[in-house]
């Protein structure tokens, strides 16, 4: 059962990872075909969320520390 349970985080995990590449990819053609500034502001806001996810997740995978 428990690697049910890991397999279901690991699929929610990178389902989100992929919408999140997915919503910037028309960002990212925007910046380096067509040079659009403000394009490249959006990929750093996503890429800052992205980063902010990952982060939460990594921290859920460490032991709790005892008070």
């Amino acid at each position: 059962m428990e690697k049910t349970n890991e397999c279901k985080e690991f699929n929610d995990f990178k389902s989100e990872i992929d919408r999140m590449v997915e919503n910037m990819k028309k960002d990212i053609e925007k910046f380096y075909v067509n040079e659009n500034m403000s394009a490249g502001v959006r990929i750093r806001k996503s890429l800052k969320a992205m980063k902010q996810y990952v982060h939460s997740v990594s921290n859920e995978t460490l032991p709790k520390n005892k008070k």
